[in-house]
């Protein structure tokens, strides 16, 4: 059974998703309209890479917060060492910042 919190977290991610696929979408329509070797084609390309790289990011804080409510509010070295081991560095993802504020 899901939490409140859980739902929200998957509520938000699912309202995410599909703003970031009607985003790229946008952007994709955008960039047709030049040749594909243009300076503003390759703009808004670039963009949406930057755009879908964010998104990443903010998925991953997003179920980093949920580890650590599962986890009791810490990791414990063991925890922590695995996600280091993984490629996430779990002191990057504590630090508060604009990845980690709500998105709408």
């Amino acid at each position: 059974m899901a939490t409140d919190s859980s739902a929200e977290d998957h509520s938000e991610s699912a309202q995410w998703q599909i703003r970031l696929q009607q985003t790229c979408s946008v952007l994709e329509r955008v960039s047709r309209q030049f040749a594909d070797d243009s300076v503003e084609a390759v703009a808004v390309r670039e963009a949406a890479q930057a755009l879908i790289l964010v998104q990443q990011q903010r998925a991953l804080q997003r179920a980093y917060r949920r580890l650590l409510r599962a986890a009791g509010g810490e990791l414990d070295a063991e925890m922590r060492q695995r996600l280091v081991q993984m490629g996430i560095d779990p002191d990057e993802l504590d630090q508060d910042g604009p990845a980690e504020r709500d998105c709408d």
